[in-house]
């Protein structure tokens, strides 16, 4: 459980989750790391009212049958993409997801990711092809 926190200027990884883990993060801010802030490998996370910002890599990367649940968040500013999904899925409501470098969501083909009510603007790319336009629509 992370919450009510900060974690910034890591020289690599704000926070990763391996190996079947299960991370809990609410009201916390992970910036300003060298590379993913949070980094998500055949695990899962919970984040809700939480801000991922200005990392060298993605905002939040997950990969390798991960699940994630991403509620009321900002991934802003990212050097990479906000949130980047590989061979995993999601479900992202009523988040922000903004000028990041890369894609706001970017989500490969192995993946799948649903949700509703997210905003997107300024990214390098706002949606990748797999992404459901659902995504920014109200509920």
């Amino acid at each position: 459980l992370l919450a009510e926190t900060s974690i910034s200027g890591n020289f690599g990884v704000g926070v990763s989750a391996v190996e079947r883990s299960a991370l809990l993060v609410v009201e916390t801010t992970i910036g300003e790391n060298t590379s993913d802030g949070l980094s998500i490998n055949t695990s899962s996370a919970s984040i809700r009212q939480s801000t991922i910002t200005g990392n060298t890599g993605h905002g939040i990367s997950m990969a390798n049958q991960s699940v994630l649940s991403l509620v009321g968040s900002t991934l802003s500013q990212n050097t990479s993409d906000g949130l980047h999904v590989e061979t995993s899925i999601g479900s992202v409501r009523g988040n922000a997801f903004t000028d990041n470098a890369g894609f706001g969501i970017y989500v490969g083909s192995a993946s799948l990711i649903a949700g509703y009510d997210n905003t997107f603007s300024g990214n390098g790319t706002d949606t990748s092809e797999n992404v459901p336009v659902e995504l920014s629509e109200p509920r």
